[in-house]
């Protein structure tokens, strides 16, 4: 459910890859989603994610981590194991989302340096 971002949602990739706008939103998430479930098995793959408010930054900021079991070969010994924070920045007259930024990312338990390249 998208409902809850703003129209011109805002999204930035340490890369340097930007969207803007939430039908671009939408579709990079598609597109991630559809590369998922070719590659890797949904019944054992999986997303936790733990959500907290920054007051300090008045943003909220979503550490998820995602594993990733491939159905060719599938088990966890051949995962993928994503983890990454997010941080969300909402519209104060609407409580919109308005930006979604990727802070930090770790694969396989590997620090990933930007550009992270994820859009």
């Amino acid at each position: 459910d998208f409902s809850i971002f703003h129209d011109n949602i805002y999204v930035v990739d340490p890369s340097g890859v930007q969207l803007t706008g939430l039908k671009s939103y939408k579709n990079s998430f598609r597109f991630l989603q559809t590369i998922v479930r070719l590659i890797y098995s949904s019944t054992e793959s999986g997303v936790q994610s733990r959500m907290v408010y920054d007051f300090a930054r008045q943003s909220i900021r979503i550490s998820w981590n995602a594993v990733l079991v491939p159905k060719v070969v599938g088990n966890r010994r051949n995962a993928l194991y994503i983890d990454g924070i997010s941080v969300y920045k909402m519209d104060s007259e609407s409580g919109r989302i308005v930006e979604h930024k990727v802070e930090r990312m770790l694969i396989n338990n590997t620090p990933v340096p930007p550009p992270y390249g994820v859009l």
